[in-house]
């Protein structure tokens, strides 16, 4: 209810109007200043290829890191005596949802209820995924 939001410092004002008018999808991004002033055509381009870049790096990273995780996470169950399962099960989901929780945290942040939605809807999903893929 509303009572129960504006206790919970979410904006439901904000809320109600994005509902109204429909613009969620048209909510500001924060765009570099050299991109923000283009044309919306190299715009657009301009965004896949930053988007595309990011992508790549970031795939390279998860390449380099992944293998020398598992490693450190083996041992560390190994030294502490503790089952594999659990390390599995607890710690590397502990480790690979992080960036999960900062972009919730972040979203939460906003206070208004669309966000905080997808905060906890994005949190869900993670879970969800993690439950599906352990037990599957």
């Amino acid at each position: 209810t509303e009572v129960e939001a504006k206790k919970g410092g979410i904006n439901t004002e904000e809320a109600e109007e994005e509902e109204e008018t429909g613009d969620e999808e048209d909510e500001e991004f924060d765009l570099p200043q050299d991109i923000a002033s283009l044309p919306k055509e190299e715009r657009q381009k301009a965004i896949l290829k930053t988007s595309l870049t990011m992508i790549c790096i970031s795939t390279i990273a998860v390449v380099l890191v992944s293998d020398p995780l598992t490693d450190v996470m083996s041992e560390l169950g190994s030294r502490m005596e503790v089952s594999p399962f659990y390390v599995s099960f607890v710690l590397a989901p502990l480790a690979s949802n992080g960036s999960e929780l900062g972009a919730a945290i972040t979203l939460a942040k906003r206070k208004t209820v669309a966000k905080a939605t997808a905060g906890v809807s994005q949190l869900l999903g993670a879970g969800s995924m993690n439950n599906t893929m352990c037990l599957g």
